[in-house]
């Protein structure tokens, strides 16, 4: 049997502490009670051998408490939040707007709708139940925050995130109770950009202030997505798409105001504080899923007509054993492991300290958006493929309690 190798790197920070990259992942490995380890993260070269947990865990047992039905009539979902009371923020696609939830699976509302205006969307990057109960959604193509109030749904303040000269951010959170930002960037790539360039795109983490302008410019850096792309004849044209066969950043914040970082390229991740410094790591090793001809075929039906070619001529042989990461509200960590077709078919739960406590497994048709309160919160499909949201209870409560960590 195949098995993924997670190479290792370090580097040494200005503290004196080292910190391991596991595939360009930060990790504290170790550091003296005096010794705190700040990552600014870059890639390296140095070699520094780690531990890392073994094995997924035992299974963990859940059981369904609902399933939305067609009054909510999803189109595409794009996201989910969940707020402290259990009610579900659905962000979907066609129309752009936010159908509220009521902790129960009833449709309450929707909050918005398309358009230009304040409230209004013309497009969802990510939604956010912050606290205060108040809702927060980044329109990703206004380049946006619209913020609504709990109650009334009345707009609170439509705020632009201003662009200076680094490109436009793909999710935009609001830090706690704070007026501050966290937002990801794909770092921008002109015509004339050499080849690697355009093949790896860096990814960076800013925190922003109230008005959008960056306070700290790079709390994260790290290596961006993996891309296809075709230069026209004569050099001055570019085709560019994603590479599903290949590395894709995956950015997360946790409601403990930490970044989460990993790369679906290395089952591993790590985990930043606002002050830059690296707090711990999940990493283990897992067996390949090979691409399937009915895979290959499937995602050239999906791509770009320019694009096609140069996915078949990337030779995919196995798809990246990560798929997702979805972090709960105490911190913890669910992977989301690679199956057959490229979607995860199983989540390992790793609590605050970076122990695995166990797995759940849904089918490839069923996705993990959101951990509350024991409660799982799933993106799905019903048996005529209309998107649908299912919430589940883990009933290990035993093994929940003991994984609630810190906050």
């Amino acid at each position: 049997m195949c098995h993924v190798q997670l190479l290792r790197h370090a580097f040494r920070l200005a503290s004196g502490a080292r910190v391991a990259l596991v595939g360009g992942l930060l990790g504290v490995v170790a550091c003296s009670a005096s010794d705190t380890a700040r990552a600014r993260t870059s890639d390296s070269a140095a070699t520094t051998p780690a531990v890392a947990p073994s094995g997924e865990g035992p299974a963990l047992r859940i059981e369904q408490l609902w399933q939305t039905d067609a009054e909510a009539s999803f189109s595409y979902i794009v996201d989910l939040d969940v707020d402290r009371h259990g009610a579900v923020y659905v962000a979907d696609a066609d129309p752009f707007s936010v159908t509220v939830i009521s902790p129960r699976g009833r449709v309450l509302r929707t909050i918005g709708r398309p358009g230009a205006g304040p409230g209004e969307f013309r497009g969802i990057g990510n939604v956010q139940a912050g606290e205060g109960d108040t809702l927060f959604v980044f329109d990703n193509v206004l380049q946006r925050i619209n913020a609504f109030r709990s109650g009334d749904d009345s707009v609170v303040y439509s705020r632009t995130v201003t662009n200076q000269g680094s490109g436009s951010p793909e999710q935009v959170y609001r830090i706690g109770a704070t007026s501050q930002l966290l937002a990801t960037y794909m770092a921008p790539v002109r015509a004339e950009a050499s080849d690697a360039q355009f093949a790896d795109r860096r990814m960076v983490v800013r925190v922003l202030g109230a008005d959008g302008r960056p306070v700290r410019d790079s709390l994260l850096t790290g290596v961006g997505r993996s891309n296809l792309f075709r230069r026209s004849r004569m050099g001055s044209m570019i085709s560019v798409g994603t590479n599903v066969f290949g590395r894709q950043p995956i950015v997360r914040f946790s409601t403990g105001k930490r970044v989460v970082y990993a790369r679906t390229d290395t089952v591993a991740v790590m985990v930043v504080a606002l002050d830059g410094t690296a707090t711990r790591r999940c990493a283990m090793t897992t067996s390949t899923v090979p691409v399937r001809p009915e895979d290959l075929a499937r995602e050239r039906e999906r791509t770009s007509a320019r694009l096609r070619d140069v996915l078949s001529d990337s030779m995919p042989v196995a798809w990246p054993p990560l798929a997702d990461v979805v972090v709960d509200e105490h911190d913890g960590v669910w992977l989301g492991l690679t199956g057959a077709g490229g979607q995860p078919d199983r989540w390992v739960w790793c609590d605050a300290d970076g122990v695995v406590r166990g797995t759940v497994r849904f089918s490839a048709d069923m996705r993990l958006a959101a951990v509350r309160a024991n409660h799982l919160y799933i993106i799905g499909s019903d048996e005529n493929q209309v998107p649908s949201v299912y919430a589940f209870r883990l009933l290990d409560t035993l093994a929940a309690e003991r994984g609630r960590g810190r906050k």
